[in-house]
């Protein structure tokens, strides 16, 4: 690969966008046959029927019978994590027993599969392919709706540059464009298949402080609609069901009672006619948050917020109707809530869903079609980040492997956190895995944990090693355990836990390769690792085929081509450490005291955002960038070519920075990427867009700015890639 500058010169003339943040925009159109039922109901309810569907409940399944009492009086409006068959048709019957037969919804936080459970959502993020990850969409939905669940409480679309936060693992990185086009195709494949779906945590959740869960973030304006707010407007703009309100505070005010940003921004602005749903319990948090001082005035403060419904907190089915007798709370209010609530059920027809039966979990069972999509999206989300001795994939003098480590044989721990219904026996485990393709090969292979999944000592780390020491290539599976992320779940540390790193620097010891897979819910600061062990792939939690996929990718019957969608820090404190930082006065300059840095780390990422490595080799040349259509977008085109001896699939990315500005902008911006694939030793000319709204930003007071100025195109395999162009956009004439 070879540098290119360009210096073009044009005028580009941008429209603004068709509404300006604070500006009423029109709502998308509603259906007449489903508003005039919605105000058919609304005028024949009862107070207590109105508040009644503002309320969602979780019960487990042995304590049914108080709620279908209180769902046939008409006091329930949906239930949370209810799936037995029994007790689902007895909710629904109880519903179609109360006065006004109104269904209810049933909820569950559906994040990577009921049943066939595929990677876990950053994982599925490493692919940068919306078509593989609505294909796991619509998977996740049919299985849902297989067993009664007719609302997925996500996608998550939460932008999260820290990887201390656990809850990093649930959505799809640190870049907006990434999180907003796989959180689209999430999205898209639930409600393709009749799931009530949208995005969370509504917003900047993200942003807590150290990357500690439920803690305060503060996010300049500016920040807040240039990166945070993109994911969950291109998301309702597509047709969301629902948006969840997350449980932080923003700038001081709890996101469950931000009044500008729920109804202002949201529903006002945005046109957003469905349902605002409280986190768990989040209403009743804002007793502690310091909101509110008594549950009565805090169902008050975030109904008149914009929250619709309350998410088993019971603050609006004690106090709401009170309040609004007392005339604290107005009637159109309430109406307007009931509204959205009803607009859904009636909208996607909820009435009509049939009840599930008592077969419904047994015909869960994964099929070869759903392990097969299962597996193809593990192996597109392991990355191969080093490979540097080329000891990958293994080949004909591999004759002995020692399998070491943890991870390797917990099927349960390739899974991942937050899953609905999974089975443990449904997972393949890699050991299992490797042993049956190391028996067709005629390869032996030892195993040893060599410590549990906690690895609080080093007892087994001798028998280990001594596996380790007669094997020809030694795959070490480390990292984190699967219940170590996701929600409460932040660390304070990115090392390997326990005393894995004194078992793999045993292992390094022993002088034969060492392979390292790592499994994880966030980025892992593995500097000591990095540049020692002879591959590393990072797995993330990979699903139920994700023994079998890992196989695959070590013996080159999958060829790699993932890509990181987060930064790695080389050590805790780097953390944040992200793709679009803005520009320092004093950039890092190598041996100059007083430029931006740490004097005990390098100030790179140990492994920059978009990185991933192949089996094959691909160059890039010849890079060149258009004039700008009619709407103002610019396309660059490279000459990419696939000069190895595989073939293979590259991720090809565009990143785009504002030099300058009347506002310091990004570094670098990923404003496009798209998957190609490639023969051994084809060529083809790749073109990417970026589009005319990616050199428009939001100012300080939420207003959209464009301005001439100078700006730069990076085209390549990573964030990293050395083909750039520069070019000027002058004032329009």
């Amino acid at each position: 690969m070879r540098r290119l500058r360009v210096a073009l010169a044009f005028a580009l003339a941008f429209a603004l966008p068709a509404f300006t943040p604070g500006e009423a925009q029109a709502a998308p159109p509603l259906d007449p046959a489903v508003e005039a039922r919605v105000a058919d109901l609304i005028g024949r309810m009862t107070l207590e029927e109105k508040v009644g569907q503002l309320v969602m409940v979780a019960r487990s399944a042995g304590s049914q019978v108080p709620l279908r009492q209180e769902v046939r009086a008409g006091r329930v409006g949906s239930v949370l994590s209810v799936f037995e068959p029994d007790d689902q048709k007895a909710l629904r019957d109880s519903a179609r027993a109360s006065r006004l037969g109104i269904p209810l919804l049933f909820a569950k936080d559906i994040l990577h599969g009921v049943r066939s459970i595929t990677p876990v959502p950053l994982g599925l993020a490493s692919s940068f392919d919306p078509d593989l990850v609505e294909r796991t969409g619509r998977l996740d939905g049919e299985e849902a709706r297989r067993i009664g669940i007719d609302w997925a409480l996500g996608p998550t679309v939460d932008i999260a540059r820290d990887a201390r936060w656990g809850r990093m693992v649930d959505g799809a990185g640190e870049e907006t464009l990434l999180a907003t086009t796989m959180g689209l195709a999430r999205q898209r494949g639930m409600r393709a298949v009749g799931m009530i779906a949208g995005p969370k945590h509504f917003v900047g959740y993200g942003a807590v402080e150290a990357g500690r869960d439920y803690a305060a973030a503060e996010i300049a304006t500016s920040t807040l609609h240039n990166v945070y707010l993109k994911p969950f407007k291109a998301l309702v703009d597509d047709g969301a069901d629902a948006v969840m309100a997350a449980f932080h505070s923003l700038n001081g005010r709890p996101m469950t009672a931000d009044g500008h940003l729920l109804t202002d921004l949201l529903k006002r602005d945005w046109g957003f006619n469905g349902i605002v749903v409280s986190d768990w319990h989040a209403i009743e948090e804002l007793l502690n948050h310091g909101i509110a001082a008594t549950p009565a005035e805090a169902a008050r403060v975030a109904f008149l917020a914009g929250v619709d419904v309350d998410m088993n907190s019971g603050f609006y089915a004690n106090h709401l109707a009170a309040e609004v007798r007392a005339g604290r709370v107005p009637m159109a209010r309430l109406d307007d809530a009931v509204a959205r609530v009803l607009r859904v059920k009636y909208g996607r027809d909820i009435a009509a869903i049939a009840d599930p039966g008592p077969k419904a979990l047994v015909r869960l069972d994964p099929t070869p079609e759903t392990r097969a999509l299962a597996r193809e999206a593990a192996q597109k989300s392991i990355v191969l980040i080093d490979n540097d001795r080329g000891i990958l994939p293994f080949g004909p003098g591999i004759k002995r492997i020692a399998l070491i480590g943890p991870q390797s044989a917990e099927p349960n721990e390739h899974i991942g956190p937050l899953v609905t219904l999974a089975r443990w026996d449904d997972s393949v485990s890699t050991w299992t895995a490797l042993a049956e393709r190391a028996k067709a090969l005629g390869i032996a292979v030892d195993h040893h944990p060599g410590c549990d999944l906690a690895c609080a000592d080093n007892l087994g780390f001798n028998e280990a090693v001594a596996k380790a020491r007669d094997a020809d290539v030694i795959v070490a599976l480390l990292g984190e355990q699967r219940e170590w992320t996701s929600e409460g779940q932040s660390r304070a540390s990115l090392d390997l836990p326990g005393r894995q790193q004194e078992l793999l620097d045993r292992l390094l010891d022993t002088d034969k390769p060492v392979v390292l897979v790592t499994f994880q819910g966030r980025p892992l600061a593995l500097s000591s690792a990095r540049g020692q062990v002879a591959a590393w792939l990072t797995a993330w939690f990979p699903g139920i085929e994700g023994g079998p996929a890992l196989v695959d990718i070590l013996f080159g019957d999958a060829n790699p081509s993932a890509k990181m969608p987060v930064s790695t820090p080389r050590t805790t404190g780097q953390a944040p450490i992200y793709l679009g930082q803005l520009p320092s006065g004093r950039p890092y300059k190598p041996g100059n005291r007083y430029t931006s840095k740490w004097i005990d780390a390098e100030p790179t990422p140990l492994v920059p955002f978009g990185w991933g490595l192949s089996y094959t080799r691909f160059d890039y040349a010849d890079l060149r960038v258009g004039p700008p259509d009619a709407a103002g977008n610019v396309a660059a085109t490279v000459r990419l070519t696939n000069s190895g001896p595989r073939a293979g699939t590259e991720v090809v990315q565009l990143y785009l920075r504002q030099m300058v500005a009347s506002r310091s902008r990004p570094l670098d911006e990923l404003v496009a990427f798209t998957r190609v694939a490639l023969q051994p030793g084809e060529s083809r000319d790749v073109s990417l867009v970026a589009p005319a709204a990616a050199f428009a930003y939001y100012d300080e007071d939420a207003r959209p700015v464009r301005e001439p100025g100078r700006f730069r195109l990076r085209m390549g395999g990573s964030s990293v890639a050395p083909l750039t162009a520069e070019f000027d956009i002058k004032p329009a004439r």
